[in-house]
């Protein structure tokens, strides 16, 4: 969650300007949809938040417990980057502006 909390404080102005949005797909939230009402509740999130228990579709693409990677995917559906991360060392919101910069600059 403590990611959540960062990405928000510190992306919002950069996710504006890349006209971007972030969707968090929760594979352990036990709880369901209650657990994520929570976690709105406790962080203060605009982000858009899934389910995906008992990760039926995280194995497609996060191929470990312990992987947790983090994709940037663009309007047509492509990967445009992938920020690996573990549970404990997650992609931090520096490591999403270098990317989105970078797919930005790929534009021009």
């Amino acid at each position: 969650m403590a990611q959540l909390v960062q990405l928000q404080n510190e992306l919002s102005e950069d996710l504006r300007s890349h006209h971007a949005n972030v969707l968090v797909i929760f594979r352990e939230e036990r709880e369901g949809q209650e657990g994520l009402k929570k976690v709105i509740n406790k962080t203060g999130t605009t982000f858009s938040l899934a389910l995906d228990t008992p990760a039926t579709q995280t194995a497609r693409y996060s191929p470990g417990r312990q992987v947790h990677d983090s994709y940037i995917i663009d309007a047509e559906g492509v990967i445009q980057s992938i920020l690996p991360g573990t549970r404990y060392n997650r992609a931090q919101a520096k490591d999403f502006k270098a990317a989105l910069n970078k797919i930005a600059e790929r534009a021009r």
